[in-house]
């Protein structure tokens, strides 16, 4: 396994060179207040550390008493994952580690890694429709997004409807899937986390806003970047949610009154951005990792 995880790291490094070189994003955009985007990195490298917070409660919350240290140096190491095609990669590699250093199954950590994803993204769901309130989104959004969180929460939370669309799927497309029933209760102690997380990032990317723009956008713009992000994730296939989170940035910066050029300068920015939070965090991973 330790093996299999090295290869992961070194997989990952490589598909973010490729990706770097087929988005052509290796170019500086215009910033006006360095000062300002050095804050917006600092708040998004704190956004990495809650997100390794929310993975450490979320074993908690399944008896496993990991501590920060080693939930930071899983989310580090994992995060270029993302940057292969498929989702899973993330998911399995910071199980992966933890499955080395603690006495759990890499198949139940990756279970709890689930869970972990699917509640970040129905709180990040969430956080976006209560940006939408004061951005002029298409309806057809609106509507999609409302459903989409009912029915997750229904999905997630109720156990009736939970097994009815897993035996739904499992018995029209004849295989199996992993989608996890969420106890509600178990999960609620430590849920604040998830919003607190997505509060941090929201606030890097404000920051960063005004770093370009020069001047303080309104506020409830920042709820267009859990939007991005957590479409992204549900985009599989596309590296990184490649292409997704600026396509829906674009749309949403445009919605909040900007004009298309400047809303298509803003998103690559935004995309150059993470990816330096990314590295960073990978960074970071590789500091708290432990010695084998």
């Amino acid at each position: 396994m330790q093996k299999w995880l090295k290869y992961l790291v070194y997989l990952s490094v490589a598909f973010l060179i490729w990706y770097l070189w087929k988005a052509d994003f290796l170019h500086i955009p215009e910033i006006s207040n360095y000062g300002l985007f050095g804050l917006s990195i600092a708040v998004l490298l704190g956004g990495y550390l809650t997100k390794s917070k929310v993975w450490q409660v979320g074993l908690k919350a399944k008896g496993m008493d990991v501590n920060l240290r080693d939930s930071i140096a899983s989310t580090g190491l994992a995060e270029l994952g993302k940057y292969i095609p498929g989702k899973l990669w993330v998911i399995l590699g910071r199980a992966g580690y933890i499955s080395n250093h603690y006495n759990i199954s890499t198949r139940k950590a990756s279970g709890i890694s689930l869970v972990v994803q699917f509640i970040t993204i129905w709180s990040g769901i969430l956080l976006a429709l209560a940006g939408i309130i004061f951005i002029r989104v298409p309806a057809g959004w609106i509507l999609a997004l409302v459903a989409g969180w009912v029915l997750l929460s229904l999905v997630l939370f109720l156990k009736p409807l939970h097994n009815l669309i897993k035996n739904l799927f499992e018995t029209r497309f004849k295989k199996e899937i992993n989608l996890p029933f969420i106890n509600l209760q178990e999960v609620k102690p430590y849920l604040h986390w998830y919003f607190i997380d997505w509060l941090v990032r929201m606030a890097g990317f404000y920051l960063l806003l005004w770093a370009v723009l020069g001047y303080a956008p309104s506020a409830a713009i920042a709820a267009g970047f859990p939007l991005a992000v957590t479409l992204g994730i549900l985009a599989v296939i596309a590296p990184g949610g490649l292409g997704v989170r600026e396509g829906i940035l674009i749309v949403w910066l445009q919605a909040a009154g900007f004009d298309l050029a400047l809303a298509t300068s803003l998103s690559i920015t935004v995309r150059l951005w993470t990816l330096i939070g990314d590295i960073g965090i990978f960074g970071i991973g590789v500091l708290c990792k432990k010695k084998e």
